[in-house]
């Protein structure tokens, strides 16, 4: 390998051939320090625990980097502070791109699930593949690059590095281009957006917001982008070995993504929106599927889904038995039904008599002379 590297080759077991900045990498670990009380205060004061958590594991490890770069001042040969500069520069930006992952549910949610063209819970689950998937690569690379003398095996464990780079940045470009998909057919197809978030999404703090998120996401592909030819030329090309460019891309460009995610933070973005566009909980509210039809007895011709339209047989049948005015041919004996069909005519009571009606039909009659009756007696007999 010491053949191949020309005047920039390292020593054997020296990671980089220069001393690293003292003044640089103490600025940059007090900085990335300083960022874990804001955000953990941040995230209990918006409820965002998970987006914080992640966040501060990401500070951590950034922490952890930079620190074994200032022991490698003294002991530069140290394989565990080497290792531990490469992991916490390495695995630090990929769990500060998880948390803007974290919030990436919550965008497609805010506008309605039905306008997704993914579950929120899915776009989780798929992000959270890609990024475990990119944390391994990296993170076996980096133990087979520092504890393998072979040259052979230190460029495969390089390239592996690069591919969890690559898987890195592939799960952004994604995540970026859904995010665009999905604005754009909400504005051309003129679909209606969920009203109940509407103070949120219309709020200009939610607009500032998207913009951090999508600076956030440009720094970290490109933070992706270098390592992956910083990976590819090995650990004894130029820019490896090249302090400026790691200063500022290993160590600007996370700082100034968590910054971004931090003055504009998602918890403050949503709001009370932020427990309702969870994942977790729109799959708890899921509609339940619709049931399945069983084998078993057909149900009756007659038969209604809907309760409220619901009439009982002995119901109907006192109606058909009410309606019938006269009792079909069979055998004497009670009607059908106890109710009577038709009521009988009540007898007519008589009217009282009056003074005065009385009077008049004494007086009509003592007007009229008495009728003699004709012929009574045969004339001819009685003489």
């Amino acid at each position: 390998m010491a053949s191949d590297c020309g005047s920039v080759c390292p020593s054997r077991g020296i990671l980089y051939i220069y001393q690293p900045n003292l003044g640089g990498n103490a600025f940059l670990l007090a900085a990335f320090a300083l960022l874990i009380p804001v955000v953990g205060v941040l995230g209990i004061r918006f409820r965002s625990p998970l987006f914080a958590a992640v966040l501060i594991i990401g500070l951590l490890l950034q922490i952890l980097g930079f620190l074994g770069r200032i022991l490698l001042r003294n002991v530069r040969g140290s394989r565990a502070y080497s290792a531990l500069t490469l992991l916490g520069t390495l695995l630090g930006p990929t769990f500060i791109s998880s948390s803007v992952f974290v919030v990436l549910p919550h965008t497609l949610s805010i506008y309605g699930t039905h306008l997704s063209p993914i579950t929120p819970f899915k776009a989780a689950i798929f992000a959270s593949l890609f990024l475990v998937g990119a944390a391994v690569l990296q993170l076996v690379g980096v133990l087979l690059l520092l504890f393998t003398p072979n040259s052979l095996t230190q460029s495969q464990s390089t390239g592996m590095v690069a591919g969890g780079l690559a898987l890195q940045a592939l799960c952004h470009v994604t995540s970026i281009t859904l995010y665009t998909w999905f604005h754009q057919s909400l504005v051309s197809k003129g679909q209606p957006l969920d009203v109940k978030h509407s103070n949120v999404y219309r709020s200009s703090r939610f607009r500032l917001f998207l913009r951090a998120i999508e600076g956030a996401t440009a720094l970290l592909i490109a933070y992706c982008i270098y390592r992956i030819v910083e990976m590819a030329l090995g650990v004894n090309g130029t820019l490896f070995q090249n302090e400026v460019a790691f200063m500022i891309m290993n160590g600007a460009f996370p700082l100034l993504t968590v910054i971004l995610l931090t003055a504009f933070h998602p918890g403050a973005a949503f709001g009370s929106a932020w427990a309702a566009t969870s994942p977790r909980r729109a799959r708890r509210q899921a509609p339940p599927p619709p049931l399945r039809e069983t084998p078993g007895y057909r149900p009756h011709h007659r038969y209604n889904p809907s309760i409220r339209s619901q009439i009982s047989p002995t119901y109907q049948k006192s109606i058909r038995d009410s309606r019938q005015t006269e009792i079909s041919g069979g055998s004497p004996g009670l009607p059908r039904s106890p109710k009577p069909a038709q009521k009988p005519p009540s007898p007519r009571t008589p009217k009282m008599p009056t003074p005065t009606i009385d009077k008049r039909l004494s007086d009509r009659s003592e007007s009229q002379p008495p009728v003699v009756p004709k012929q009574m007696v045969d004339s001819e007999a009685l003489w």
